[in-house]
């Protein structure tokens, strides 16, 4: 029944696991409790206990005992068991059918850390792959007035690509003066416009925002030391990147772009999940699944073998925007905290904000809120109490009951016990009709 109404075993992939958790939890207990009881019979055998040994099985028999009688003795009075089940399971029904519980999401800024560099926003999803270009767009239509919102893109060998948007082809290098090919691992790309508002990007890629950068129509790219050593490449030129004609514009020192991370520490050279899979001995999607939560644990790409270049040349290399950067205008003081916080409400993914108070990753999560309780009160208070009267008056009606258990060997705590047996069975049987029938009418 509970497999049918229950909306945990809807929303379980296996639904079948639940049922095998809480058997495998009871079983648990059950042991624990066998072998505990088991071990202090035979310690205290050892001791020369025996007759205590004895006691500790009739302790246990007398347990048992007081529940089977507790659970027996609800059918000598079967109207006051009834009204009392009944009264339990409106109750119940009342809380479940009358009290609203929601589920509200929300974005909780969480403060990680001090910050380096500009004053920005940085948006990306956890496995640092695409982004929806329909997304971005409304992000840079809505905050442009306020921001200098950028594009980054990266162009790599993908497992989770969609073949037919982004077919996989790795990134060759070709230099046609001497037949050498290399493979890389990444090519990543700017915005010219960061050029003006990024240290970084200004370090790497000096000629980025000038007319050379495009020379002859041949767009430039910058490639490490020993790449270009590799190469025998030196600064202009000409060369293939896949089939297209570029032009070496620089060489950048890999650990300058070691160093160039986003504000979760990733690295902005993409993951190189291939490599990380093996490592690992995982499969990728295994490897998907874990970078969903954390990517820290991810290979990137080599520094040496990633190309840098402009947004348009990466995309035209079968790229694609994998973040997203908003820099303040000049003149202009937005309330970053707070738009960081809105635009984590449209955008499944990471937010995470740099001011001069540091860091904060703002996360959409969501809370389960419960609305109407206060028009429950009074009738859960009045339920409750008729409930306790209820056993309170079951207790003075049973002196003589009692006296003859105590007499019978019964000690006040297996006495206890016959009363929570029996008020055990009511909260089940009451709170499991309760549910159902909520969940029938409703």
């Amino acid at each position: 029944m509970l497999y049918f109404t229950h909306p945990a075993f809807a929303l379980s992939q296996s639904p079948m696991i639940v049922f095998i958790a809480f058997f495998i939890i009871v079983m648990s207990i059950v042991v624990i409790y066998i072998m505990m009881a088991r071990f202090k019979q035979e310690l205290m055998a050892m001791q020369g206990l025996d007759t205590s040994a004895h006691r500790v099985n009739s302790e246990n028999s007398m347990v048992l005992a007081a529940i089977m009688i507790g659970v027996s003795s609800m059918r000598n009075r079967p109207v006051k068991t009834f009204l009392t089940i009944l009264t339990v399971i409106l109750l119940t029904f009342t809380i479940i059918s009358f009290a609203s519980f929601d589920s509200t999401g929300y974005v909780r800024p969480t403060y990680i850390g001090d910050g380096s560099g500009e004053v920005r926003i940085e948006c990306f999803l956890a496995q640092h792959i695409d982004l929806l270009q329909t997304t971005c767009q409304a992000v840079r239509d809505m905050y442009g007035d306020n921001y200098d919102v950028y594009y980054r893109s990266a162009s790599y060998f993908n497992p989770f690509y969609n073949y037919k948007t982004y077919p996989n082809q790795s990134n060759i290098l070709y230099n046609p003066k001497n037949g050498k090919t290399l493979e890389l691992d990444a090519v990543v790309g700017f915005e010219q416009g960061e050029f003006d508002r990024s240290a970084k990007v200004r370090t790497l890629l000096p000629h980025l925002n000038t007319p050379e950068h495009f020379k002859d129509g041949v767009p430039g790219v910058y490639l490490s030391d020993s790449c270009a050593a590799n190469m025998e490449l030196k600064e202009g030129d000409i060369f293939y990147l896949r089939n297209m004609k570029v032009r070496l514009d620089g060489i950048f020192k890999p650990i300058d772009l070691e160093s160039f991370t986003y504000l979760d520490d990733g690295k902005v050279a993409p993951p190189n999940y291939v490599a990380t899979a093996s490592a690992e001995e995982k499969t990728i999607w295994d490897v998907w699944r874990d970078s969903e939560v954390d990517s820290s644990n991810a290979i990137w790409s080599s520094p040496d073998m990633t190309v840098l270049t402009d947004y348009n040349t990466a995309v035209a290399l079968n790229g694609f925007i994998n973040a997203l950067v908003l820099y303040p205008k000049e003149g202009v003081n937005p309330d970053i905290i707070k738009d960081s916080t809105n635009i984590a409400e449209m955008f499944y993914g990471l937010v995470y904000s740099n001011t001069v108070n540091g860091v904060n990753r703002h996360y959409f999560t969501e809370s389960q809120q419960a609305s109407g309780m206060s028009n429950l009160i009074v009738p859960l208070l009045l339920g409750a109490l008729i409930i306790l009267s209820s056993l309170l008056g079951s207790i003075a009606d049973r002196e003589r009951e009692i006296f003859t258990f105590s007499a019978l060997g019964l000690s006040p705590k297996d006495v206890s016990v016959l009363f929570f047996a029996e008020s055990g069975v009511y909260a089940v049987i009451g709170g499991l009709g309760g549910y159902l029938l909520s969940q029938v009418t409703t």
